[in-house]
């Protein structure tokens, strides 16, 4: 089982570490990586370019995390890949920066944006964020152990005592990618007996707001058009009661504190919150969680994308552009509907 996973794509203490970003899975490791990043001089798991902005060239910075990043899926196949084919294919002058890394949050975007704008000087930048935020309030406010204080915006838990470090066999079956997927499924298991709870608070949605806020006051401030975009999942609410065993699993697996309908609603109200700071900064909004009103199919997960998921991300993304005229607006693929070419 432990050598299966490394396959796969996990790291592994007995069968070493697994392939870097940009080649989970591609199975052409070599010709990838002189195409797509990331590399030492190229942070970005997207199509290397120089620093060096040529005249007339608009750079996209996509700001996500591992919806955007997707080490499952070549590199190709990804939606800020895909967009920049399909917008460079219309005979728009666009390079997209996919500024994304598994686990972040939009906290973390706007550091990576601060400190890499003056290099790579991107037009526009797109905030597609969900889930990773969500999860980091739903351990703030939810869960009881949970020390780390939002009000102040803490980064890491100042722990006044050091715990006792378990011993070398410990450690070892715990670094083994098998602890690692079965905790999970007990984790899971676990959340499913407990009595979970069906809300955020208020507040949490006010941590929300402000850092989407901030996310648009960094862009200003380094010269970038913000657009912000709705967050899309393979499940909703029609869907409760009829979620499937893997969507419920992989919920439950990182989250033992709010249920199903909880997660339903708090999604919901993000994206309104999206749409309301649209409006109230007078930003883009690309509308990516309608794009899937019934399309379960497209996704690998609750949150992450197919192949073609990705395409129809890709195709939302270049139309929602171009009605913010931030584009052209021909795209001779757009007739093609979603099909990877």
């Amino acid at each position: 089982m432990e050598y299966r996973a490394h396959l796969r794509g996990w790291s592994s203490p007995l069968f070493g570490k697994a392939n870097s970003l940009g080649e989970r899975g591609s199975g052409a490791a070599l010709p990838a990586a002189r195409v797509y990043g990331p590399t030492a001089d190229f942070p970005f798991r997207s199509r290397i370019v120089d620093a060096e902005k040529g005249e007339r060239i608009t750079r996209i910075w996509i700001a996500s995390a591992s919806y955007a990043q997707d080490d499952y899926q070549p590199p190709a196949k990804i939606f800020p890949v895909r967009l920049e084919e399909r917008l460079t294919a219309s005979g728009a002058s666009v390079q997209v920066l996919n500024a994304s890394q598994a686990g972040w949050g939009i906290r973390t975007n706007i550091d990576m944006l601060r400190d890499m704008a003056p290099i790579w000087r991107p037009d526009i930048a797109i905030l597609y964020q969900g889930s990773a935020d969500i999860g980091q309030l739903i351990s703030a406010y939810l869960a009881a152990e949970e020390t780390q204080s939002i009000e102040n915006d803490e980064r890491d838990l100042n722990d006044d005592a050091t715990p006792a470090q378990p011993n070398w066999t410990v450690r070892f079956v715990e670094s083994t990618t098998v602890y690692s997927i079965l905790k999970g499924y007990v984790s899971a298991w676990i959340a499913t007996t407990r009595v979970l709870s069906d809300e955020l608070p208020p507040e949490a949605f006010d941590v929300l707001e402000k850092r989407i806020a901030a996310f648009i006051v960094a862009c200003r401030a380094a010269g970038v058009i913000p657009v912000l975009s709705t967050f899309a999942t393979s499940h909703h609410r029609k869907d409760l009661g009829n979620f499937p065993s893997d969507v419920t699993t992989m919920i439950f697996k990182y989250n033992l504190h709010l249920s199903l309908l909880g997660w339903v609603d708090t999604v919901e109200k993000f994206n309104r919150l999206m749409f309301r700071m649209a409006q109230e900064y007078d930003v883009p909004l690309v509308d990516v969680d309608a794009a899937f009103p019934d399309d379960a199919q497209l996704f690998r997960d609750y949150i992450h994308f197919s192949p073609e998921g990705h395409e129809r991300v890709a195709s939302t993304v270049a139309q929602g552009l171009r009605e913010a005229a931030l584009i052209p607006s021909s795209d001779p693929l757009s007739e093609k509907g979603d099909q990877i070419e």
